[in-house]
C-alpha cells in the first residue's frame, strides 16, 4: 500500500502520532497477554464490588474457566441495546454494595453495552477525553475497531446510533484466544480485520467532505489521520500476527477520540451502508458481524468512486479510479474477498438492493453517497460489478 504510506510520511514526516504516543497521551494501559495466567495477573483482585459484563456462551466461559471471579457480580446481555443497558444499570443499583470496578468481557455487544454503562455508572473518575479509570475490558474476540474508542454502537429509538460513552483506562488482549479464532477463520476474527480495512473507504470519505468545503480541516485533525493510517499499515504489512491485528484495531479506534470528529476518520459511507444491511438482516432474524458489512459496504463506496471519479476533486487521499481495485487486491492477499461478499448469499440482491436504496438516509455525514442519485437499476448494476 504505497498511497498509504506516501501519506501518512506527508502528514507525519517525523513519525510522532505513534501508537505509543496515542497510549501515553490519552493513559490507556494495553495489556498483551500471551496466556491465561497473565490475563488474570491484569485484572483487579476479585470483590463484590466488581461488575463483570458479558455477552454468550464463549466470553462467559472464557470468563468461568479464567477461575478469577467469585465474589464478583457477573451479568450477561443479549444484544447491542439501551434497553440492555437501562437494565443492567438497574441490577448494579440493586447490589448491595456499590460497584468500584465495571469490566466488559467479550464481543462488540458487550463492550460497546459496558462503555455506556460505566458512562451512566457514578463510579470512578472520567477525564476529558472520556476515558474512566474504573473501567476495563477484555475483548475476546478482536471483532471490531471500537474496542476502547469513548462511543458506543447502540440500538436506540428504533435505529442503531453512535453514543457518546466511556473509554477504557485499561484493555487487556488475550492474543492467545485471538490467535486460535483466527487459526480457526472465526467470522468474529476476520470482521476486525475488515472493520479495519473499511478505513480506506472511510479517509477517502472525511476528504472528500474536507474538499467540497462541508467540514473543516485543522492541524490538530492530522494526528487523528495518521492513526487511521497506521492501523491499515499494521493489518496489511507483513505477516499478519494477533498482536498486529490488535495493534491494528488499536489504532483505529484512537481515531475516533476526538470528540469534535467523532468516528468520522473511520466510518464514512461504507458505515451507513453496513447499518441499512444490519437492519435488512434483522428483519430477516440475521445478525450481520459488523466488519463483514463494513468492509461489504467499502467495496461499494470504492466502486462508486471508481464510477463517479470524472466529477470528483483532483488529488483526493486515493486515487478513485483504482481505489476499487486497491481494496478487492488486499482481500484476495488475505482470502478475505468472498468472506466479504457473503452478505448477498445471505439475504439475496434484492433486499441487499433495497438497504443500498436506504443507506443514503441514515445520516447527515457529508460522502459519495451525498453525490449521486441512484436508481433501483443503478444500484443493481453496481451489486453486479461487485459479485
Amino acid at each position: 500500500m504505497k498511497e498509504i504510506i506516501k501519506l501518512k510520511t506527508k502528514y507525519d514526516p517525523f513519525n510522532k502520532y505513534t501508537l505509543d504516543f496515542a497510549l501515553k497521551k490519552y493513559g490507556l494501559n494495553a495489556v498483551f497477554a500471551e496466556k491465561e495466567s497473565e490475563v488474570s495477573k491484569n485484572l483487579p483482585k476479585d470483590s463484590e464490588n466488581i461488575v463483570v459484563i458479558t455477552n454468550g456462551s464463549v466470553p462467559r466461559k472464557f470468563v468461568d474457566d479464567l477461575g478469577h471471579f467469585k465474589k464478583a457480580y457477573l451479568t450477561d446481555v443479549q444484544h447491542a441495546h439501551m434497553d440492555e443497558v437501562k437494565r443492567v444499570i438497574e441490577s448494579i443499583r440493586a447490589l448491595p454494595v456499590k460497584p468500584a470496578k465495571i469490566i466488559g468481557f467479550g464481543g462488540g455487544v458487550a463492550l460497546d453495552v459496558a462503555k455506556k454503562v460505566a458512562k451512566l455508572c457514578p463510579i470512578g473518575n472520567t477525564n476529558e477525553n472520556r476515558i474512566n479509570d474504573s473501567f476495563i475490558v477484555v475483548p475476546t474476540a478482536g471483532s471490531n475497531d471500537g474496542i476502547i474508542s469513548p462511543n458506543a454502537s447502540l440500538f436506540h429509538n428504533g435505529m442503531r446510533e453512535t453514543l457518546s460513552a466511556n473509554a477504557p483506562s485499561k484493555i487487556i488482549i488475550p492474543l492467545y484466544i485471538w490467535d486460535k479464532n483466527w487459526k480457526n477463520r472465526f467470522s468474529f476474527s476476520k470482521s476486525g480485520v475488515c472493520d479495519v480495512l473499511s478505513n480506506l473507504t472511510s479517509l477517502q470519505e472525511w476528504n472528500l467532505a474536507i474538499r467540497r468545503d462541508r467540514e473543516l480541516w485543522t492541524q490538530k485533525d492530522i494526528e487523528y489521520l495518521i492513526y487511521a493510517l497506521d492501523s491499515l499499515i499494521y493489518i496489511t504489512e507483513g505477516d499478519l500476527t494477533s498482536e498486529k491485528r490488535a495493534m491494528g484495531l488499536l489504532s483505529s479506534s484512537f481515531s475516533m477520540y476526538d470528540p469534535k470528529l467523532s468516528s468520522r476518520p473511520a466510518s464514512g459511507g461504507e458505515h451507513e451502508i453496513e447499518r441499512a444491511l444490519s437492519d435488512a438482516f434483522a428483519r430477516e432474524s440475521k445478525m450481520l458481524v459488523h466488519g463483514q458489512g463494513a468492509c461489504f459496504g467499502s467495496l461499494i463506496i470504492a466502486k462508486l468512486y471508481e464510477r463517479e471519479s470524472s466529477g470528483l476533486p483532483d488529488n483526493l487521499f486515493f486515487n478513485p479510479k483504482t481505489l476499487y481495485e486497491t481494496l478487492v487486491n488486499i482481500l484476495k492477499q488475505m482470502s478475505l474477498h468472498e468472506y466479504v461478499k457473503e452478505p448477498v448469499s445471505e439475504i439475496g440482491k434484492d433486499k441487499i438492493i433495497s438497504a443500498l436504496e436506504t443507506a443514503p438516509k441514515i445520516r447527515e455525514r457529508y460522502g459519495i453517497l451525498k453525490e449521486i442519485n441512484y436508481t433501483k437499476e443503478d444500484w443493481k448494476a453496481v451489486l453486479e460489478e461487485i459479485i
